[in-house]
């Protein structure tokens, strides 16, 4: 439950760097990309130089957003849609229906990507075609984008996002991880954060 993570939810991926105790700094930043790629993020959203415009670019989220409201927004797509990647469904005189994202609108036609994650070329569609047009409530962003990844892959992938692909951002240091502070100043240690 991410509701249990702690202030801003660093406490949640403080964790990381104990994760897998193999695994240096740098080496959890550099899985967090490979996971980013891995778990399809590349094809919808920008994160340094890699990645699509889809979505949102993750580097420049807001620094006041949270790993713990990061989370949400990946458990939970739909949860607050900005209206720059909101879906389009359109109903067309011959009886067809389409949702996704509008890449490109002209006077007379719209180009309309169904799948991001399918790279398929847009489908165009006469705007004299159409019969209606309406936003989408539901985010393009499928649900479930986690359930294949293991804990310790959720929580690098997390904390690469929050970090927003930096890897020097305190998310990957071990400073004030309680595992950590515990091993360096004895097992028995009473310290708390």
């Amino acid at each position: 439950d991410v509701s249990d993570a702690g202030h801003g939810g660093e406490q949640f991926l403080r964790c990381a760097p104990c994760g897998g105790a193999a695994h240096g700094v740098v080496e959890l930043c550099i899985h967090g990309r490979e996971l980013f790629r891995t778990a399809s993020c590349v094809a919808c959203h920008k994160l340094g130089d890699e990645g699509n415009d889809f979505g949102p670019e993750l580097a420049k989220l807001s620094a006041d957003i949270t790993a713990v409201e990061i989370t949400r927004h990946i458990l939970e797509p739909s949860l607050k849609i900005d209206e720059k990647y909101r879906s389009n469904t359109i109903l067309t005189d011959d009886g067809r229906a389409f949702t996704g994202l509008v890449v490109e609108e002209t006077p007379s036609e719209i180009a309309l990507v169904e799948n991001p994650l399918a790279m398929a070329e847009p489908v165009r569609i006469k705007k004299s075609a159409i019969d209606e047009r309406s936003l989408a409530a539901v985010s393009i962003m499928p649900k479930g984008l986690l359930d294949r990844l293991t804990r310790d892959e959720v929580l690098d992938l997390i904390a690469y996002v929050a970090a927003r692909g930096n890897e020097g951002s305190h998310l990957f240091s071990p400073d004030g991880c309680p595992h950590h502070t515990n091993a360096l100043h004895g097992a028995g240690s009473n310290e708390s954060n």
